[in-house]
């Protein structure tokens, strides 16, 4: 029995939380956008999703942020809040010109992040 109670807490352990897999996943979009893979960044995207936000849309602010940061080159840190049943995703980019801070607030869409 103790060997079950052991091996079902090992298990347990192992298995990453939410925070870690909303972390993962932001983190994955964000270096989607700033890479210039948004074609494969709005092909996850639901019809509805699509439609409030076209690739154009992602586009523009993306590269405006390439063109005053320069080269993105990754993800140093990540930070994770929660306010009022919303999730808020601060990672700390680093770009040829220095750090930005990248903010996404996730709600329901947290399932979003979660099933990709």
């Amino acid at each position: 029995m103790l060997r079950l109670v052991l091996a079902l807490l090992v298990a347990l352990a192992a298995q990453p939380d939410q925070e870690t897999l909303v972390v993962a996943g932001t983190r994955a979009l964000v270096d989607a956008l700033f890479s210039g893979r948004t074609t494969a960044l709005v092909g996850r995207f639901g019809d509805e999703m699509t439609s409030a936000l076209p690739e154009t849309q992602l586009k523009e602010p993306a590269a405006t942020v390439v063109q005053q940061a320069g080269a993105y080159r990754g993800v140093t840190d990540s930070r994770v809040s929660m306010r009022d049943g919303i999730r808020l995703v601060v990672l700390t980019c680093d770009f040829a010109n220095g750090p930005v801070d990248v903010s996404l607030a996730w709600g329901d869409i947290a399932d979003w992040v979660l099933a990709r």
